[in-house]
């Protein structure tokens, strides 16, 4: 869509841009004011921010969308389609069951190997590395 006569292309679609943006950024205060009882521990100017930069990535975000549609409802329609299927693997997660003690030995395996390559820069020769107890797991009498 062209500027009108008189105004140039920046300052047009920068208004709208401001427009776009005004309108999440006034969403954003009202979530952040609603926020602020449950969420007392975390700061509401914090809260604010993260809310406004948001906002801001939502609306270039849908600003390049637009250009890859002739019509701005099909653009509009898509944007919103792709945005939620980008959060569907968030919602997932929590019904996809992982065990805890497959991650806890990669966990260890990551930090054995980090060691390695940190303490010996020529890898040639390294010693077997001890393996890592956690801090909250003490030896006891009956483990010898």
């Amino acid at each position: 869509m062209p500027a009108p006569p008189g105004l140039s292309e920046p300052a047009y679609w920068g208004s709208w841009a401001l427009t776009h943006w005004l309108l999440l950024a006034a969403s954003g205060a009202l979530c952040a004011a609603a926020g602020a009882y449950p969420f007392s521990n975390s700061s509401t100017l914090v809260m604010l921010g993260f809310f406004w930069l948001y906002g801001a990535a939502l609306v270039s975000y849908s600003y390049a969308m637009s250009t890859l549609f002739s019509s701005s409802r099909v653009a509009g329609t898509a944007s919103q389609l792709l945005y939620a299927l980008s959060m569907l693997p968030g919602f997932l997660m929590p019904l996809v069951r992982v065990d805890m003690l497959v991650v806890y030995v990669l966990k260890m395996r990551v930090v054995e190997l980090s060691c390695r390559t940190l303490y010996q820069p020529s890898g040639i020769g390294v010693p077997p590395v001890r393996p890592l107890r956690p801090w909250h797991i003490r030896k006891t009498n009956v483990e010898g």
